[in-house]
Order: structure tokens, then C-alpha cells, then sequence
């Protein structure tokens, strides 16, 4: 959905690793559900899969990975509120959605 500019421009995917913490990043499509097998795959060995494109806000622990969608900060459809979210990385890694107004 992004304009081809910013496509060319970054990764369809990313690793990251951050506080001894690696996180997986996409931006891909799917209902949580389908992300957990997608990106089981895609992404081995990370702690912390960030996804985007669906708008709902997700923080679930799925065999020891965090999935985490912040959600949308404009409340785009199919969102039902503003959010936005926060990792937090120390011993472990959490997460938290943040409703805006």
C-alpha cells in the first residue's frame, strides 16, 4: 500500500538487534493469526515480531516470540480506536498498545 518510492527505498523485511533482543520487522499483510505462521517461518530465532498492515492493534506470545502490531495512530479502518505501541526491551521483552483521546 505504501508508494513505490518508500518500497524501493526500505526492506520488505528486517532483523534488528536491540538490548541483546532480536526483533523481526515487516510491514506485511494478514490477520494475526495467519502472521504467526508467516513470519514462524520467516523469521527464526528472533524474541519480538513487529508487524504492521492490519491497523489492529496485537500483542500476543506465541511459542516464546512476542507478535506485536501497535495498531493505527489515525484509527484507520479496520482499527476501532487510535493507538499506538511501545516495546520495552530489558531481560525480557514486553509490550504495550497506548489508546490515543
Amino acid at each position: 500500500m505504501d508508494p513505490e518510492a518508500v518500497r524501493e527505498e526500505l526492506p520488505k523485511e528486517d532483523v534488528l538487534e536491540l538490548g541483546g533482543k532480536k526483533l523481526g520487522l515487516t510491514h506485511e499483510w494478514g490477520t494475526p493469526w495467519v502472521m504467526h505462521g508467516r513470519n514462524s517461518d520467516r523469521f527464526k530465532g528472533v524474541d519480538v515480531v513487529l508487524y504492521g498492515h492490519t491497523h489492529i492493534a496485537t500483542i500476543e506470545s506465541v511459542d516464546g516470540v512476542l507478535y506485536f502490531n501497535p495498531g493505527s495512530a489515525v484509527g484507520k479502518f479496520p482499527a476501532l480506536r487510535k493507538t499506538y505501541g511501545v516495546i520495552t526491551i530489558e531481560r525480557s521483552v514486553r509490550g504495550e498498545i497506548i489508546e490515543i483521546g
